[in-house]
């Protein structure tokens, strides 16, 4: 839960051994962010701080609310293995208002991004990936800064007689778990979202394609 009135000075806070502060790692990995007491903030800061939100963890779920009322319905049973439909795919990595041209972002180092490809994943390949990135920290930015993963989640395509399979990662540990079948004529589309700390577009996008065969 995020308190919309006081949670700036929270995310502008600096470590001194230069980690992201709890706030902004609380964000990174969350699957839904209540943002509580908008009645004591403007329309404009609100919009700011949401804003903020995407800007960290673009994929998470975000409820406004006032005095903590929220329905159970929006924080219970969230499914994550069950709905993958393409409507809740679409939801889940396109749909919840992220917008790269209008945010605001205390600490740029730490944000989200999104990657599509489709072919078929190779899940060997796709392990070897995710432990260099998320346990050697081997992989580093055009600067030349490690990048740093805090969260990450997606859908892959293994094979076309294969269930579509989820896969998640928290810090350093992740794991797949296959669930709803292929529709006849679905196009296969691997999909990951990065959440964590200097980050870079074309160095993931061209690792991740190492582990995608038949790329279209």
């Amino acid at each position: 839960m995020i308190d919309a009135k006081y949670s700036w000075k929270y995310l502008a806070e600096k470590k001194e051994d230069g980690s992201i502060n709890e706030c902004t790692r609380q964000i990174a990995m969350a699957d839904v962010l209540i943002v509580n007491k908008t009645d004591l903030i403007s329309s404009d800061d609100l919009h700011e701080l949401n804003n903020t939100i995407r800007s960290i963890n673009m994929s998470a779920k975000v409820i406004e609310t006032s005095h903590a009322k929220t329905d159970l319905g929006d924080i219970l049973d969230l499914n994550a293995y069950g709905d993958l439909s393409p409507a809740r795919l679409a939801d889940t990595f396109h749909g919840r208002g992220f917008s790269s041209s209008d945010k605001h972002i205390i600490d740029k180092s730490v944000t989200s991004l999104t990657l599509e490809v489709r072919g078929l994943a190779n899940q060997g390949l796709l392990d070897s990936f995710l432990q260099n990135v998320l346990w050697e920290r081997s992989l580093q930015n055009s600067h030349g800064d490690t990048i740093t993963l805090y969260r990450l989640k997606g859908v892959i395509c293994t094979g076309d007689s294969q269930p579509r399979c989820v896969v998640q990662a928290v810090q350093e540990l992740y794991d797949f778990h296959p669930t709803t079948p292929w529709l006849p004529g679905e196009t296969r589309t691997n999909i990951l979202v990065f959440i964590g700390k200097n980050l870079d577009r074309d160095v993931l996008e061209r690792e991740f394609k190492k582990c995608i065969t038949d790329i279209s």
